[in-house]
């Protein structure tokens, strides 16, 4: 195992930390060589200055019955308290499958690798990326992930039910919450296949005082970003940040509240390099003047 590394020497996508409150300490997941290594790799500080790794915490090639086979992505984890354990969502993709979310599972993440524990939970019929896991007003599990661009041309984010188990999808659940074509700064980059093409990637929700927030990521005139909305009536109404909260290409953001109870956000900076790294940041809440609505700055 490395030793020492400063977050910079990290090349990793679409990072993710959890916090580990009792031990004291963080553990940073994401996407290890752009997904094609087959594997998980994680990281671990007290100070959010130094980290030690890489541990490899998955490895398709240690389960030869799992369907999932390629696009090792945007690995979140969490620990459920109902499973006494750990739980990762990742976006895979099969030689005969589509792409979508399943679950991993581990009872200890300095001892016990992950394994899996799902199937695929997104529909099997869609092509999806970047389930997240979020918690409701009533304790109840939902997800939001992506339904892919390259599939219906406008991507969109979709919310749903699961199961307590987090193992299935309530199908009957299923809403669109918007597509990205509806994110204010959003636009068709000149890759895509049409002019009507619009990305929609990594979402991630928290709650602060009375507002759930959902980070999201997309294409805008400064390349990929991630942007924010946010809802005070359970998904009914969303409001949009008129303009992208990280710098250019830069994106697939997540938000955890570190040990010395400031919120952070990170994110992996130079989208377009193979030298991708993670980026933390302070992430501050302010309200506009009269309306009192809530805008998310970053130190």
């Amino acid at each position: 195992m490395k030793k020492k590394l400063k977050i910079a020497d990290i090349n990793m996508r679409d990072p993710f930390i959890y916090v580990d409150k009792r031990a004291g300490r963080y553990h940073l997941f994401g996407t290890t060589a752009a997904g094609q290594a087959q594997r998980f790799d994680m990281y671990i500080s007290i100070d959010l200055e130094s980290w030690e790794g890489p541990m490899t915490i998955f490895e398709g090639k240690d389960h030869p019955d799992f369907w999932g086979t390629n696009d090792f992505w945007a690995p979140e984890v969490y620990f459920v308290e109902k499973l006494n354990a750990y739980i990762m969502f990742a976006t895979l993709r099969g030689k005969t499958r589509k792409r979508g979310t399943v679950a991993l599972i581990s009872k200890d993440l300095l001892k016990d690798k992950f394994r899996p524990y799902s199937d695929k939970i997104t529909p099997f019929d869609h092509t999806n990326l970047d389930g997240t896991l979020f918690y409701d007003h009533l304790g109840k599990p939902n997800i939001i992930y992506c339904h892919e661009w390259l599939e219906i041309n406008d991507g969109s984010f979709i919310k749903a039910e699961l199961s307590k188990n987090l193992m299935d999808i309530n199908l009957d659940s299923i809403k669109v919450l918007f597509n990205a074509s509806q994110i204010p700064w959003s636009i068709s980059p000149k890759f895509a296949k049409t002019k009507q093409d619009y990305i929609s990637d990594g979402p991630f929700v928290f709650r602060k005082d009375k507002y759930d927030y959902l980070l999201y990521s997309s294409f805008g005139k400064n390349g990929y970003q991630a942007g924010y909305c946010y809802t005070s009536d359970n998904w009914k109404t969303i409001t949009h940040s008129k303009q992208p909260l990280t710098e250019a290409n830069s994106g697939h953001a997540m938000a955890f509240t570190g040990l010395d109870q400031q919120c952070y956000i990170i994110y992996h900076a130079d989208n377009e390099s193979s030298r991708v790294i993670p980026t933390i940041k302070k992430m501050i809440f302010k309200k506009r003047p009269f309306t009192r609505r809530p805008i998310l700055k970053l130190l």
